[in-house]
């Protein structure tokens, strides 16, 4: 049984929905997307505060859930570490995007039992650059069974991928990889590249262009682009490990995206969203 909620709702219902909720023990796959309102009033803002604690308390009666779907989950800023003290099932996949969350929410959330045996990790749109030591945690602790990990538009740079690279070069099962959208150097990119050269099952990899490849006020410079997937491709061909890789720009205008299939540049359609690589098939 799966379950997708994509609302905007009044206290009163959120609380009427979190009773029915309840009901559903034997839900599987569950999408929220759900908005409700701001309090404007002492009053207002205690029955908003006791509607999303019932929400949260009723996802315990969620025995057989594996997969949950949280998308700009704004009405749980606060209270996402609570979601996960009461839950008392083993998630397989766990999706949370496009919300900031305070540090100390993030690290309970990671350290959470219940997301310790994931199959699909997706954290797009979410910053993490406070929490990276945490994240690696996660990783590692989801190394023998992650297949696909989305950590793109996460304010991640050189230092806190530094951070992540050990872990990930110990995701033995990973298929899928993407950190679009981040600001990583070339450098650190050539880093990535071999700390994944071991991994055999990974297919399809997703890397923002190198800060180098654009000016000081962002603009991209296609030479220099040209150049850094040259070098690219000389990695690839140097570790002699047969992939899919993905580069993008980031600039829907640009058209400069390329990807590279064992070695051999080939220019993609101008995106305007990552969505669209997702439907790439590739052998």
């Amino acid at each position: 049984m799966e379950l997708g909620i994509h609302c905007t709702l009044p206290f009163s219902t959120l609380r009427m929905l979190a009773n029915l909720l309840g009901m559903l023990s034997n839900l599987k796959r569950l999408v929220v997307c759900i908005k409700i309102p701001t309090a404007t009033t002492p009053e207002k803002a205690e029955w908003r505060l006791l509607s999303i604690n019932n929400f949260t308390s009723e996802c315990s009666q969620l025995l057989h859930l594996q997969e949950l779907y949280l998308e700009s989950p704004s009405f749980l800023k606060d209270h996402l570490h609570c979601l996960f003290r009461c839950f008392n099932t083993s998630l397989e996949v766990f999706s949370l995007t496009n919300c900031r969350f305070r540090k100390k929410i993030l690290t309970h959330v990671f350290q959470s039992p219940c997301i310790s045996q994931l199959k699909d990790l997706c954290l797009k749109g979410v910053p993490l650059t406070s929490v990276s030591k945490c994240l690696r945690s996660l990783l590692e602790v989801n190394a023998s069974t992650l297949q696909h990990l989305d950590l793109g538009l996460c304010g991640l740079q050189d230092p806190q991928l530094e951070v992540l690279l050990p872990a990930l070069s110990s995701c033995s099962q990973l298929r899928s990889f993407s950190l679009h959208g981040n600001r990583l150097s070339m450098a650190t990119l050539e880093k990535l590249l071999s700390c994944t050269s071991g991994l055999s099952r990974l297919k399809l990899e997703l890397y923002p262009a190198p800060l180098e490849s654009f000016s000081p006020q962002g603009v991209l410079q296609p030479a220099t682009f040209r150049l850094h997937c040259t070098h690219i491709i000389k990695i690839l061909k140097d570790l002699r490990h047969s992939r899919s890789i993905v580069v993008s720009t980031g600039q829907c205008s640009s058209c400069a995206e390329k990807m590279f299939r064992n070695g051999e540049p080939i220019i993609l359609p101008c995106k305007s969203c990552v969505r669209k690589f997702k439907k790439l098939s590739i052998d």
